[in-house]
């Protein structure tokens, strides 16, 4: 009898550690799928925010590049007065030695 009473207890402890161990083993699986889906949200917030910010970044960027081609045309442009200028101050300058010279 006091085998059995014995054998009894051993299995009601043995049982409570398989629960415990069950509990504990359901607990972590619980809290790893919460961290997973916090996670995958954190994820998607960061990637709007990302997306957001990459965007504004293409916009100045791309004002950039209008504002550089703008001035870029401009100063072109404005050499090629000055560059016209010098030529006509040269030939003038050629001229006014020609008949300087005469």
């Amino acid at each position: 009898m006091m085998k059995s009473f014995q054998s009894k207890i051993l299995q009601n402890e043995w049982e409570k550690y398989q629960k415990s161990i069950l509990t504990a083993a359901q607990q972590r699986v619980a809290s790893e799928e919460q961290w997973q889906s916090e996670f995958r949200q954190k994820r998607q917030r960061w990637r709007e925010r990302n997306d957001g910010i990459q965007t504004q970044l293409d916009q100045k960027l791309d004002d950039i590049r209008a504002k550089y081609s703008d001035y870029s045309a401009e100063i072109r442009w404005d050499l090629q007065k000055i560059e016209d200028r010098e030529r006509n101050i040269n030939i003038q300058v050629r001229n006014f030695y020609f008949i300087v010279q005469i």
